[in-house]
Order: structure tokens, then sequence, then C-alpha cells
């Protein structure tokens, strides 16, 4: 029996239609396999597994092998066959612990011929093996661990919500703040983003430069809306992906309780549905860990909208959703319906024994809480 041992030196890739023709191969002769035991039924399933490699295979152990004249490469499985080990290089880079545990060691008959490689027969586990992950040619340990985790924890994904004038933009500073004092990870995202595609189009819909409130069709401004956070998706995806807490000025829950508003109530609960499949489902947006809801009442909510500065995406006082009280009303019916969720946390942010609003450090401190409850436990919110 001769088993045909192809190899591709320049890169190590095993797929023949990958690359051009082999550098080096050859057949290994009857004596040089003679040590082998018949291939067990293990044995010939990883083969069927692998068809690249031809395995050498003992009755206790199984080890793929891989002769070249510029490489040598060399796996190492454990009894239920799941692959525990590799190695890349000379001989002579075989430690001696590894060479005197049992586990398959190459054997040199010629440093300028390829390495031909013996099965032991032994059930011991590879001991004294410093598997480590890096690919330096300089490193003294040339064993790699496969799998493990090595990516970070996905970050966690919190959301300010609440009508125009509740101090979201107040709150969202302070709480980032208060994740950089203690050493957390952090970005920040807002929405609309006027300067994005569906952004500037959001604009020109709250500036009513496509007509007035009543004219304008809700399905089509809450694809405004989906649109501009569907070009957002990557990077909050990514930051989300590196371990990064995100916290975002609105988001899904805005177009939600806006958009759902302009809707007879008897219509709702079919334009919500619509809504979360299109933003959760068709554009697959990350869901929020955590949304906290800032609850001001409509009324007081309008007077502070008022005493805003101008804003560069609308020459009005109050855009078209804010000047209508009564959406705003709307507005907050539908929050307050949407802060059931399990998710989302109310927080009264309206005193109404002082007729006034709360101090926005109270407010941050009760969001503190929150998040240190809900999401973040290392984050005190006593510190």
């Amino acid at each position: 029996m001769a088993a045909a041992i192809r190899v591709y030196p320049e890169s190590g890739c095993l797929y023949p239609e990958l690359q051009s023709p082999p550098i080096f191969s050859r057949l290994l002769s009857h004596r040089e396999l003679s040590h082998a035991a018949p291939f067990s039924a293990n044995s010939a399933k990883l083969n069927r597994q692998t068809p690249e490699i031809e395995h050498l295979a003992t009755r206790t152990k199984q080890t793929p092998v891989i002769c070249s004249n510029r490489q040598k490469i060399h796996f190492w499985f454990d009894e239920n066959q799941r692959l525990i080990g590799l190695r890349q290089g000379t001989a002579s880079a075989v430690p001696k612990s590894v060479q005197n545990s049992g586990v398959s060691t190459p054997e040199v008959r010629d440093t300028n011929s390829p390495a031909i490689y013996k099965t032991r027969s032994s059930h011991s586990q590879p001991t004294g093996l410093p598997l480590t992950t890096s690919h330096s040619s300089s490193a003294t340990d040339p064993y790699v661990r496969l799998g493990g985790n090595s990516m970070p924890a996905r970050g966690k994904f919190i959301v300010l919500e609440g009508i125009d004038g509740s101090g979201k933009r107040t709150q969202l500073e302070m709480l980032v703040r208060a994740f950089a004092s203690r050493g957390v990870a952090c970005s920040q995202i807002s929405f609309p983003r006027y300067d994005g595609f569906f952004g500037k189009m959001a604009g020109q819909y709250l500036n009513g430069d496509f007509g007035s409130l009543e004219a304008v069709d809700p399905h089509f401004s809450a694809l405004l809306y989906a649109g501009d956070r569907f070009e957002a998706k990557p990077r909050i995806e990514s930051d989300l992906a590196s371990g990064q807490t995100v916290v975002a000025d609105r988001y899904i829950g805005s177009n939600l309780a806006h958009q759902s508003a302009r809707v007879p109530p008897e219509k709702r609960a079919e334009f919500l549905q619509w809504l979360k499949q299109l933003e959760y489902q068709v554009y697959a947006l990350p869901a929020e860990d955590l949304v906290i809801y800032l609850r001001v009442p409509p009324a007081e909510a309008h007077r502070l909208v008022g005493e805003k500065a101008a804003r560069d995406y609308t020459k009005l006082r109050h855009d078209i959703q804010e000047s209508d009280l009564a959406h705003l009303q709307a507005t907050s019916e539908v929050y307050d319906q949407l802060a059931r969720q399990p998710n989302w946390v109310k927080i009264e942010c309206y005193d109404s024994a002082a007729a006034a609003l709360r101090a926005p450090e109270s407010i941050h401190q009760e969001i503190l809480a929150a998040v240190q409850a809900r999401v973040t436990p290392t984050l005190r919110a006593n510190k």
C-alpha cells in the first residue's frame, strides 16, 4: 500500500484548486508504512471528513502525516478524534517532554530529506504541551492551541428614549462621562443623523418639505428613520463586537412611538408590528439590552422645546412633530405602552409636587442604578 502525501509549502494550503502544482510530492514506501496498523473505522471516517490528507493510524491513535522537503506539519488528536494541537517546523524543535509523552513525533533520517512520521501506540494525552497562538517563526514553542475564545465579550447596548424636551442629550452626556470615569469602554450615537442619506430626508420631513404632518404617510416617514439606522448598523455592530458599551440618544423606540402615534388608535397594533418587523427583522438591527424611557408630561416638553436653540435640520422654532401638542400626547401614550416591555425602565423626570423638572443629577443617579441592575453590575452608582 502506498499513500500519496501532498503539500503546498508556500502557504501550507491543502486545497489543490487554490494553488499551483506542488513543489514536492512523494509516495511513502511499504517499509516506511510497515509500522502502521490497518485503517480503523474511525480513521476512515476522519479521511472522509478531510479528503486532502492521507492518515496513518494505529489502533489507539490517529495521526495525519504530511511530508515535505520544506516543512513538516504534525497534528495530534485525542481518543475522541478531536484535534488538540499541531506542530510546524523541524524535529529538533520538539520538546523532550513531548517526545517522552507517547505523542506521535517525527523521526528524521536525513536533515536534507523529508521527515518520516512514526506513530507510537499510547493512550496518554500529550503532556508538557505549552500550546500558544503565536505565529512568529522565532517563537521557542512550536505548538499552537486550536480553539478557545479570544474574542471580547459583546458590549451592552443602552438607549435613552422620550418625547422631545425630555433631556435625553443631557443624560446621554452624563452617562458617557460616568462610564469613562469608571474605565468602561463606551461609544455614543444619536438619531436621526441628519448628515446621512436617509437622515437628510428625515430632516426635510421634519422641516415640512414633504407637506404637513397629516399629509405625509407614516409608513413613508418611518422608512426614513429606519433607513437612517440601517446606515449606522455596521458601526453599532462593530462597537458592540469589540466589547464597547454603546449609548444611543433615540433608537427604534422613537420611530415606534412617533410614527404609530400618527396612525388611528384602532390600527396602531398592526402598524407597530409592521415597523418592528422592518427594523428588527428585515434590517436586522441590533436589539437594545436596556431602554431608559425619560418620561415628561407633553405640555412641559412642548414648553421646553420652545427654549431650544436653532437647529441645523429645520428653520422652524418647532418642527412639525414638536409643534403639534396632540401628536406629543399621542406619542407619550405609545411610549407608556412600550415601557411595559421587560428591557425598558421608565424614569419620571417631572416632579408634580414641585411643578418642575427634577434636577439632572437626580435623574442621572436613577439611570446609573438602572444600568447597574440591568446590564452592567460592575458600574457602581455610588462611586
